[in-house]
């Protein structure tokens, strides 16, 4: 999927290293989404007002968190529910393109540590979630109670009825020759 900002940056690039190259003059490290939204409705104001009706807006408008370092801005932009996709834009090159997040979160982790050549640790935990149940539709998200409780009462009908096949055969009868009654338990 394409996003509003890379579409631009290619059909406008003047406008996009403008309004990133303002962003560096702010001379902050790390921005929030919300930080990043007032910067460029500052930026709109001073400079290019023409931009607040722009495709750029709302891909800003979208954006949780930058990090910006020399010669390198990351932006995280959140198009969807369970959607991240991370950006650089290179200063030197004036080209924005796409990143993994292992890479805005190691830029992120050199810009606060102040450390070049950190290593990242990476657990897998995938072989110890082989019996959670797991979420696969984006509707679901929001409502893990309710996913749960319906796995887990399905599970348990699940193992009743199979515990019901394999004790009702063990009671047709009883030592005597006759059937068991529950009413003769009283």
């Amino acid at each position: 999927m394409q996003l509003a900002i890379e579409t631009y940056a290619r059909q406008q690039p003047d406008v996009v290293t403008g309004l990133f190259e303002w962003y560096r003059d702010c001379a902050k490290m790390l921005w929030l989404g919300s930080d990043l939204l007032d910067g460029f409705v500052n930026y709109c104001q001073h400079a290019h007002p023409e931009l607040i009706d722009s495709p750029l807006r709302e891909s800003i408008i979208k954006s949780q968190e930058a990090a910006f370092s020399g010669n390198q801005f990351y932006l995280l932009i959140r198009p969807r529910v369970a959607e991240q996709i991370y950006l650089r834009y290179s200063y030197d090159d004036h080209r924005l393109t796409r990143c993994e997040a292992s890479e805005f979160l190691s830029f992120k982790e050199k810009l606060i540590t102040g450390r070049e050549h950190s290593t990242n640790l990476e657990i897998d935990l995938a072989p110890f979630e082989r019996d959670v149940p797991k979420m696969n539709q984006t509707r679901s998200i929001g409502s893990g109670v309710e996913f749960l409780n319906r796995r887990f009462s399905s599970r348990l009908s699940n193992a009743l009825r199979y515990g019901m096949i394999c004790c009702c055969p063990f009671c047709r009868y009883t030592p005597t020759g006759t059937r068991p009654s529950l009413s003769a338990l009283r």
